[in-house]
């Protein structure tokens, strides 16, 4: 078996019914998004923003992240998952 890693180069992103990439716009279901994110109990307020450079906004720096990474083949990324 051999691993291909992907690359997937963004030059817009938007709010829209389905998320999906297409064309290197990245579309997100906004509220799609965030009901994963308030699964976690811990989490009892989230919003999504889309800030693009050049707007006047100021943005913390992460801490932690977690590279989003998924097979080309479509299979599950672990065995056994």
């Amino acid at each position: 078996m051999e691993l291909h890693i992907g690359n997937f180069y963004v030059k817009d992103i938007k709010f829209g019914d389905k998320t999906k990439f297409e064309n290197s716009t990245l579309t997100i279901n906004k509220e799609e998004a965030l009901s994963i994110v308030k699964e976690d109990s811990h989490i009892t307020e989230a919003d999504i923003i889309i800030v693009k450079p050049g707007d006047m906004v100021r943005i913390v720096p992460v801490k932690e992240a977690i590279e989003p990474r998924c097979r080309l083949d479509g299979k599950t990324i672990f065995p056994g998952f």
